[in-house]
C-alpha cells in the first residue's frame, strides 16, 4: 500500500533521500516543483511508488535507443541476454555482464545514482555515434539527467 511521506521541512526530505537509495527520481508535484529536481521553493510532495514506476518505465526506451543508434532492432526482453552475449553492442559498458546488472538494479530499486550513471554512458555513446544534437535538444534538462545539481538545488 502506498504511504504518503510527510517531512517537517525540506532539509529533512533531502536527508532522507540521501540516506535511502530507494528514494529515486523523487517526483515533485505542484506548480513550482516541475522542472526542478528538488528545490526549497517547491511545494513538494514525494511519491516513491510513482518514482519507482518511472524508473522501471525508462528501461524500455533506453534499450530501444541503444540498439537503434547502432542500427539494430531491440530484441524482446526474453532474448536480451542472448542477443548481448552473441551479438554485442559496441562498447564494453553495453556487454551483457555490464549492462544487465545495472538494469536489474534500476528495475529492483529505482536507484537514482545508477540511472544518472547510465544516462551519462548513453550520452557518451550517442554523441560518439553522431547523435549529439538529439541530446542537446533536451536542454536545459541534460545536466539534471547527468546527475549534476545546480547550486540552487541544494
Amino acid at each position: 500500500m502506498f504511504r504518503q511521506v510527510a517531512f517537517a521541512d525540506f532539509d529533512s526530505l533531502l536527508e532522507a533521500a540521501r540516506l535511502d537509495g530507494r528514494v529515486v527520481g523523487m517526483v515533485l508535484t505542484g506548480s513550482r516543483g516541475r522542472g526542478v529536481f528538488v528545490h526549497p521553493a517547491s511545494d513538494w510532495d514525494v511519491r516513491l511508488v510513482e518514482a519507482h514506476l518511472d524508473a522501471v518505465e525508462s528501461v524500455s526506451p533506453l534499450l530501444t535507443t541503444l540498439f537503434a543508434v547502432q542500427g539494430r532492432l531491440r530484441p524482446f526482453n526474453k532474448f536480451l541476454r542472448w542477443e548481448l552475449e552473441n551479438f554485442p553492442l559496441d562498447g564494453d559498458v553495453w556487454s551483457a555482464q555490464a549492462l544487465l546488472p545495472r538494469l536489474q538494479t534500476i528495475v529492483a530499486t529505482g536507484d537514482l545514482g545508477e540511472q544518472e550513471r547510465l544516462f551519462r554512458d548513453v550520452e557518451e555513446t550517442v554523441r560518439k555515434l553522431g547523435f549529439g544534437e538529439v541530446v542537446d535538444g533536451w536542454e536545459p534538462d541534460v545536466a539534471w539527467l547527468r546527475g549534476e545539481r545546480l547550486a540552487s538545488d541544494g
